[in-house]
């Protein structure tokens, strides 16, 4: 009986002992994202339309009623303003991993004109094919 007794004592204290390693040896859960609120440019609201592999981030910010500004976001610099959209007339297309914006907007004589912004050299209106 008292053999009995031992050997269930160390049954229970082995699988306590193996339940406390499997608890603490258990991987942590990796995060998969993180939430940002995004300011503005002054205004009421940004809309971030595209993300690159590094978390920035592109879009449109109102600066003031009716005025809108193209933005970059991005963790180490914060808001950037990238300066006025002609009209409210935007779409961002893409961001790519350079941090070159690649969009279209009108031109102050309403027709629409792509052009890509770079970090190194800002905004570059693109040439049209005859168009």
């Amino acid at each position: 009986m008292k053999r009995k007794r031992l050997f269930i004592a160390s049954l229970c204290a082995v699988l306590l002992a193996v339940s406390i390693m499997v608890a603490t040896r258990r991987p942590k859960r990796q995060v998969l994202y993180r939430v940002t609120y995004l300011p503005s440019l002054g205004g009421k609201f940004s809309l971030p339309c595209s993300i690159n592999d590094k978390g920035q981030i592109a879009g449109l910010s109102e600066v003031s009623r009716g005025n809108h500004h193209l933005f970059l976001w991005d963790r180490e610099k914060g808001m950037q303003d990238l300066g006025p959209v002609v009209t409210n007339h935007l779409y961002i297309n893409n961001i790519n991993n350079a941090g070159q914006i690649a969009a279209t907007m009108q031109d102050p004589n309403g027709h629409e004109r792509a052009f890509i912004w770079d970090p190194n050299h800002g905004r570059c209106i693109l040439p049209t094919l005859g168009g």
